[in-house]
């Protein structure tokens, strides 16, 4: 199923699930283009514009919604996804999921998109050393 920019399989493989976990009729009765279009409108608010301008934009904006989509998954599936699989008396335990720290590693990918498709010039890799070396302990903030 298509969702802004990205598939409803795209998504769903974002956080190691299928068709059988979250079917497509969960992610569709969740609006998740219209959550995605509401908060890209907040931080880039010609997106399309943004999309149709490169490939790298396209690549930037399809990464970013299969991101967000995910973390939305993540946060409304928890409880359906299940965690053991029986069939007769047979029982299969699922791995074990730490939906925290993935949703953590899935908020730093967003931010990091956020960040280069609101500054073209300026990447994580170059913001990051700046703050790890002012943050020493003898580094005076007032005296440099």
């Amino acid at each position: 199923m298509e969702i802004l920019f990205t598939t409803s399989e795209s998504i769903r493989a974002t956080v190691g699930l299928d068709a059988d976990d979250v079917p497509d009729s969960i992610l569709q009765d969740q609006n998740l283009d219209l959550q995605m279009q509401d908060r890209l409108t907040e931080f880039l608010p010609a997106y399309e514009d943004y999309f149709a301008q490169s490939e790298d934009n396209e690549r930037n904006l399809i990464l970013w919604c299969q991101y967000y989509g995910a973390l939305q998954l993540i946060s409304i599936c928890q409880l359906g996804i299940p965690e053991k699989f029986q069939a007769n008396n047979d029982i299969i335990g699922r791995f074990q999921v730490k939906f925290d720290a993935l949703a953590a590693s899935l908020l730093t990918k967003i931010g990091k998109l956020e960040l280069k498709i609101t500054n073209p010039g300026v990447s994580a890799g170059d913001i990051i050393p700046v703050l790890i070396s002012k943050s020493v302990p003898n580094y005076n903030p007032i005296t440099g």
